[in-house]
């Protein structure tokens, strides 16, 4: 049957179905669909049934068990900052045990299918995140809040796991993913035009980095491979294999707290290059070797820091990643000091 449509702040809701009861418990089929609804506000109705008295309590009436499923269709979910356009579920209800399965749900043009538990004792989900041939640059600066503008075709894959109590779920949030780009541009990123500028004022080094505002910075493939530790992406390898310019870097960045601690090798081909031909002790020692720059990068994920490493700092794991991608000999040099305190 169906059932008048409800409204709840800007919201619409259509709710259709049947409900009764059986000797023992209530029994309820329904669908729901609406335009969008808002955790904030589920949340703080959550909240406020919580706080008051129970039924049983006000009139000495104790509900029965419930038991059932509901459909339910929303045009858009929002959740802090990430909206999922659109997000479709079923949900069943047996007793005390809530059961809620993603059918469709996408945010930041993320497919996200996966399967919720809800009991009195915790809560547990598992989700598999997958895109194939997105925008890069679209997906990463909304799903880590950055400023990157960035084109070619975007794969990602992965898979989210958790159990624990609702206040302490994302500490207890764990998984794997692998993100793949090809044959784009990177017309604008904060964090690769602090570690270019950087490269471009030592003394070791006197190439051009490309103008992001014109015709940005080529690249052939941007991978990234790595885990989720409590809230945290434990970058395991980040390689960027560009025109002008290689990295690999390794750490973690916080998504809470939006920071990140990197420690990134770079080598500017084209730079080397120059040096290489014009130098002939350079030549001679470096010939056929990708000289890389040990650098630590630190700070917000929309406005981090730079600052130089000694090559001893650099682990053995970083240039054997490098060594691997690019299948050439690695030689980490430190930057030279131009004055005192200053590198």
């Amino acid at each position: 049957d169906a059932l008048p449509i409800l409204t709840w702040g800007d919201s619409h809701l259509d709710l259709q179905g049947d409900m009764g009861f059986s000797e023992k418990e209530f029994l309820f089929h329904m669908n729901l669909s609406a335009d969008g609804l808002e955790w904030e506000k589920i949340e703080g109705l959550l909240k406020a049934e919580k706080g008051e008295s129970s039924l049983e309590q006000r009139v000495g009436f104790r509900a029965p068990p419930v038991r059932g499923t509901l459909g339910v269709k929303l045009g858009y979910f929002r959740y802090g900052r990430f909206t999922w356009r659109p997000l479709h579920a079923n949900i069943s209800l047996d007793h005390n045990t809530v059961k809620v399965e993603v059918t469709e749900a996408s945010v930041c043009g993320v497919s996200t299918p996966g399967v919720m538990i809800v009991t009195p004792q915790d809560l547990s989900l598992d989700f598999k995140p997958i895109c194939i041939g997105q925008q890069p640059g679209s997906v990463l600066a909304c799903l880590l809040g950055t400023d990157a503008v960035m084109t070619g075709n975007l794969d990602l894959k992965g898979e989210i796991m958790g159990r624990g109590k609702p206040e302490g779920l994302v500490q207890s949030l764990r998984g794997n993913f692998e993100l793949v780009a090809n044959k784009g541009r990177i017309h604008r990123s904060n964090l690769l035009l602090t570690i270019l500028a950087f490269v471009n004022v030592t003394e070791i080094f006197r190439g051009k980095y490309p103008d992001f505002g014109k015709e940005g910075f080529a690249y052939d493939s941007f991978t990234v491979k790595g885990n989720l530790q409590e809230g945290k992406l434990i970058l395991k390898e980040a390689i960027l294999d560009g025109s002008s310019m290689e990295l690999a870097g390794q750490g973690e960045i916080d998504l809470m707290a939006g920071k990140m601690d990197l420690t990134v090798l770079v080598a500017p081909l084209k730079t080397v290059d120059f040096a290489v031909k014009r130098i002939p002790l350079v030549r001679d020692i470096l010939g056929g070797t990708l000289v890389s720059i040990p650098v630590r990068v630190r700070g917000d994920l929309g406005n981090p820091t730079v600052r130089p490493l000694s090559a001893s700092a650099v682990g053995s794991e970083l240039v054997g990643i490098m060594k691997r991608t690019f299948r050439l000999p690695i030689k980490v040099i430190q930057p030279l000091r131009r004055g005192k305190g200053e590198e």
